[in-house]
């Protein structure tokens, strides 16, 4: 993808990365669809009344349905919400389809979302890292299969940005469009990292287990929490601790062992790469890296959300998508020459 298509520079996002992190703000202004739970004494003129989690989540555990799908590479579990087009939504390293919740309420009358769930699995050793990312994607389309899906549109984060970029080059005429949030084509760690990933494969906690960890992430993410509820982190904080080190370990392991960079130019589906403030350096070079290989993507940022939106400042990324679906139909309309 060329600079000119890009719709923010490179330099624009790194000089946000340097600047201090301002306090996280409100959600941004944004008409809502159906009445929607509320934290009382919580909202904020000129944006949307803030969700209240604990009611929708509440109501997104009352109102889904869990579907479990058999698939030649193993069993798949998905979460089904809400009604109209399917948008798949793929979880990234740590927590369950419930981190989705905020998301998909936003979205229940215009797409049914189907977020699916990583299932816990010992890779097969004979298995090449692109052809255990190559089963992960085929279970996707499974589920789709499984669910007469004959075409979908994604949003993953970042470890499922890895299954989305392959699924979309094993069925490019499937998938009508795809956004990405945390995405990378390949990943490098470190010596340490490393070590602590093979030590990770064979432990039997969870993260909540480990202070260390759950210290990095409350540093690494805290910040961009609404301030007006302090129990929405502690949300993510249950969600992320639930998540046993073994399947962190092995995902970590497989995302450092695949390069998708030689292949970005084979993508043809409509590209959304989302750039959030808080993603690090790092992360947002291999971005921009996603968005300049493949033909037909853009690039936008969210500002102060850091790099969780669909739990901190979901009404923003819902936003984001709905704009992103419709021109995204509209070029699909246009005539060809």
């Amino acid at each position: 993808m060329s600079r000119n298509h890009t719709t923010i520079e490179r330099e624009r996002l790194l000089a946000m990365l340097t600047n201090s992190p301002q306090s996280p703000s409100a959600e941004s202004s944004e008409p809502q669809r159906t009445p929607l739970p509320v934290a009382e004494n919580a909202s904020s003129e000129g944006c949307p009344t803030p969700l209240d989690w604990r009611q929708v989540v509440a109501a997104y555990r009352r109102e889904g349905e869990s579907v479990t799908v058999q698939t030649n590479n193993g069993p798949v579990d998905t979460y089904r919400f809400g009604d109209g087009p399917p948008l798949y939504l793929l979880n990234g390293f740590v927590g369950s389809h419930e981190l989705f919740a905020l998301l998909a309420w936003l979205l229940k009358d215009e797409h049914a979302t189907i977020a699916i769930d990583w299932h816990a699995e010992t890779p097969d050793k004979r298995l090449s890292p692109l052809e255990h990312l190559h089963n992960l994607s085929t279970q996707v389309i499974a589920v789709a299969d499984e669910l007469g899906h004959a075409e979908w549109a994604m949003h993953a984060t970042s470890f499922g940005c890895l299954v989305a970029m392959q699924a979309m080059l094993d069925v490019p005429d499937r998938i009508s469009r795809c956004s990405l949030q945390g995405a990378f084509a390949r990943r490098h760690f470190s010596l340490t990292e490393r070590a602590l990933m093979l030590l990770g494969r064979h432990a039997q906690q969870s993260l909540a287990d480990v202070s260390p960890a759950l210290r990095v992430q409350q540093e690494n993410h805290r910040q961009w929490f609404p301030p007006f509820d302090g129990t929405r982190w502690s949300f993510y904080e249950e969600q992320m601790g639930r998540t046993p080190l073994r399947e962190l370990a092995s995902r970590a392991t497989l995302s450092g062992r695949v390069d998708l960079t030689g292949r970005l130019s084979e993508i043809q589906t409509p590209l959304l790469v989302i750039a959030c403030e808080g993603d690090g350096r790092r992360s947002v070079d291999a971005q921009l890296d996603i968005a300049e290989r493949t033909p037909h993507s853009r690039v936008e940022s969210l500002d102060n959300c850091g790099s969780l939106p669909h739990v901190t400042h979901p009404h923003r990324l819902a936003k984001l998508l709905r704009q992103f679906r419709d021109e995204s139909d509209c070029q699909h309309q246009l005539p060809s020459d």
